[in-house]
């Protein structure tokens, strides 16, 4: 992308496409493959997740994939890992039913992120663990979409 071209788009735009494509490569995708791409992110690399056409601006915005597990509580596996993304694609579809909701972001300017409130939450041995989609603009063109597991005591703390 040139450096003085912008392009909007839409949070629901942005939301569909990343559940679509979670969807395509945790769940449609062979079991071996989707696995590869988990073990792949969990050991913090970002992978070439997807692109976004812009047509407006005759470019793309390429959108890496990546995974924050440090606050996750017990032992993180495939499974466990796919159960969460479940109930956070689920919250996140939830929230796109209604055209006229926005969700709620948190934005941290100085650091060209986002986090999507749409918390998908999941229970193992009585314990909660937390996943959200965080977005962080590395240069022009260029995304990472990145799973954070948070700290489930904030649960606790909007009680």
């Amino acid at each position: 992308m040139a450096p003085h071209q912008h392009a909007d788009l839409s949070t629901r735009e942005l939301l569909t496409a990343v559940v679509n494509n979670l969807h395509r490569r945790f769940f449609e995708a062979p079991r071996l493959d989707a696995k590869q791409l988990f073990i792949a992110i969990q050991g913090g690399r970002e992978i070439p997740f997807m692109e976004i056409r812009l047509p407006e601006i005759d470019d793309s915005l390429h959108c890496l994939l990546a995974l924050d597990d440090t606050q996750y509580v017990g032992s993180l596996n495939f499974s466990r890992f796919r159960l969460a993304l479940r109930a956070h694609m689920a919250r996140i579809a939830s929230a796109l039913e209604d055209p006229d909701a926005q969700p709620n972001t948190f934005v941290n300017a100085s650091r060209d992120s986002t986090l999507f409130n749409l918390p998908g939450i999941t229970e193992h041995d009585g314990q909660l663990n937390v996943l959200m989609t965080g977005l962080v603009q590395h240069r022009p063109g260029q995304v990472v979409l990145r799973l954070v597991f948070l700290d489930p005591d904030i649960l606790r703390g909007a009680d």
